[in-house]
């Protein structure tokens, strides 16, 4: 069963969805680092 088909009763979560989209773009294309998305929204002291 594939992890988001596991997770769909918590997509009500924003900040889970974020999270699950931004693996879903790290793995569809290898260019963009998932980490630089995070740094547009969190100092990077936070991470």
């Amino acid at each position: 069963m594939p992890l988001k088909a596991i997770l769909r009763p918590y997509t009500k979560v924003k900040y889970t969805d974020f999270i699950l989209n931004i693996h879903q773009i790290g793995r569809n294309n290898l260019n963009l680092k998932p980490l630089n998305f995070l740094n547009i929204k969190m100092p990077a002291k936070n991470l």
